[in-house]
């Protein structure tokens, strides 16, 4: 069951990755944004990057941020499955 639990955790932090990312291939509803501020193509980080002044460095931001943030969940998941 645990197994089955960081699967699916595993997947939905990849999706909410790769939606924030400029490789979200899938445009999901119209052209109106979700919510006022999610657009239909992702792409948010690129964005974020253009208007703290780092645009020329977005992928690169990008690895490192993706890279933290997957170490962190996984050290998270580990400390976690500690307990049992």
């Amino acid at each position: 069951m645990r197994g089955l639990l960081g699967a699916v955790l595993f997947l939905l932090l990849a999706l909410a990755l790769a939606y924030i990312s400029r490789f979200w291939p899938f445009r999901l509803w119209g052209p109106v944004p979700l919510l006022g501020v999610l657009p239909p193509g992702g792409d948010l980080w690129r964005g974020w990057m253009r208007m703290i002044g780092l645009g020329a460095y977005d992928l690169i931001l990008w690895g490192v941020f993706a890279f933290a943030l997957l170490t962190g969940a996984e050290k998270l998941w580990s400390r976690l499955g500690k307990h049992e």
